[in-house]
């Protein structure tokens, strides 16, 4: 596997200059496939991070393939989100929507970000796009139901609970139980 990384890596500045911008388009499309696949790659117990840095080796060649590609710089801001650094996350997110502003993940992920970081006003913005977007997505209602709850925003976190379950969101069931019973147990409003 190296080899083959260190061949392309010796064959970009060749890419770079060929005229089938669509050779490059596909090169990049397989380096994003080969780093979702380290992505998915089970932690090793001594280097529990070298997966994802395998991964956004292969992100950052996808980018240096093709720059407009959305779905590369969604890639490496997903892949800063697991290694924990929300600032570089949240700088690769928003260079993603410059090439696919509509992409619902990507709001979505930005809102979680913003609210960790207490950016309230423009996380609620985020999880609103998103929403806008995909109104039947049921992950956009529980990350908006989190939010409520968390502005103590009771009576809009019940209803956007209700539909993140009928549009069966992919947020932990368990997660989601959970901050229904902190609503339920909270002062009706």
């Amino acid at each position: 596997m190296k080899r083959i990384v260190i061949i392309l890596l010796l064959l970009l500045p060749a890419l770079a200059f060929c005229d089938d911008g669509n050779a490059r388009i596909e090169f990049s499309k397989k380096a994003i496939e080969n780093g979702w696949k380290q992505v998915d790659t089970k932690p090793d117990v001594l280097a529990p991070t070298k997966h994802l840095d395998t991964a956004l080796m292969h992100f950052n060649h996808a980018i240096l393939l093709n720059m407009k590609s959305g779905p590369a710089w969604f890639a490496s801001a997903y892949t800063y989100s697991l290694k924990g650094d929300a600032d570089e996350s949240l700088r690769l997110y928003r260079k993603s929507l410059e090439y696919q502003p509509d992409y619902v993940s990507t709001h979505s992920n930005i809102g979680i970000i913003l609210l960790r970081k207490g950016d309230m006003d423009n996380s609620l913005q985020s999880f609103k796009k998103a929403r806008e977007l995909d109104p039947e997505k049921g992950t956009v209602h529980g990350n908006l139901a989190r939010w409520y709850y968390t502005n103590k925003r009771l009576k809009e976190a019940r209803q956007a609970l209700v539909l993140a379950r009928k549009y069966k969101s992919t947020i932990d069931p368990a997660y989601l139980e959970l901050l229904s019973k902190y609503i339920e147990a909270s002062p009706k409003n």
